[in-house]
C-alpha cells in the first residue's frame, strides 16, 4: 500500500485503504470493500491487507495491477458526467449515508460488474499475462475512435495517468497498445 496510486481507495478516493480485491489487484476502503463483496466472488474477491493470509499468486496481482494500472482500464471512457466525486463518510456508527452508498455502488457496478468504461477488445489488467501486450480493438487499423472526446484538461490529466499506469495514453484506433509491465525486484504486500 505504499505506491502512490496505492494510498487511496481505487473506487472512492478514501485514504489508507485496508482492504483489496485480490483477483482484481485494486486497493478499497471498508465502505467499498462491502459494496465489492456484494458483487459476488466471481467478479470481485476481498481480503483485508492486515487480518488476512496472503496467497503469493494475490500479492503477485497485486503487484502487477494496482491501483493507478487498474483505474487506467476501468476508467478508460468514463464520461465525467457519470465520475464518482462524492465524499464517503460514515453516518451514525458504521452506516454510509443511503443515498450515498446508492450512488456509489452504481459506479462500482458500472466499472467492475458491466465494464462500461473500459477499452473494448482488451484484456482486464488481472488477466493479461505478464509482459503481454493486449492490441486495442482493431489493431489501429480502421482509424474510427470509440473513445467520446475529452476536454483538454482531462485529456491531459488522462495522458498523464495513462502514462503512470504504464499505457499508451493513445485513444482506441491510434494504434496503440494497452501495456502491462513486470517491475523488478517483486515487493512485498507491505510495499505494494
Amino acid at each position: 500500500v505504499q505506491q502512490e496510486g496505492n494510498r487511496c481507495c481505487a473506487d472512492c478516493g478514501a485514504r489508507e485503504p485496508r482492504w483489496a480485491s485480490v483477483n482484481l489487484g485494486i486497493f478499497i476502503c471498508e465502505v467499498c470493500s462491502g459494496i465489492h463483496r456484494n458483487l459476488g466472488t466471481h467478479i470481485s474477491q476481498v481480503r483485508s491487507v492486515t487480518l488476512d493470509d496472503w496467497k503469493p499468486e494475490w500479492v503477485e496481482t497485486m503487484r502487477r495491477v494496482g491501483n493507478m494500472r487498474a483505474k487506467a482500464y476501468y476508467e478508460h471512457n468514463v464520461p465525467e458526467s457519470e465520475r464518482f466525486d462524492g465524499n464517503v463518510e460514515l453516518a451514525g456508527g458504521d452506516r454510509l449515508d443511503r443515498e450515498m452508498a446508492r450512488v456509489l455502488e452504481r459506479w462500482i457496478r458500472a466499472k467492475y460488474e458491466e465494464r462500461r468504461y473500459a477499452p473494448p477488445g482488451v484484456v482486464e489488467p488481472y488477466r493479461a499475462k505478464p509482459g503481454k501486450r493486449a492490441a486495442l480493438p482493431d489493431g489501429g487499423r480502421s482509424g474510427k475512435k470509440s473513445e467520446p472526446q475529452k476536454p483538454p484538461l482531462m485529456a491531459a490529466a488522462a495522458a498523464s495517468a495513462a502514462a503512470a499506469a504504464g499505457t499508451s495514453g493513445a485513444p482506441p484506433g491510434s494504434g496503440a497498445t494497452f501495456e502491462l509491465q513486470m517491475q523488478t525486484p517483486k515487493p512485498t504486500l507491505a510495499q505494494i
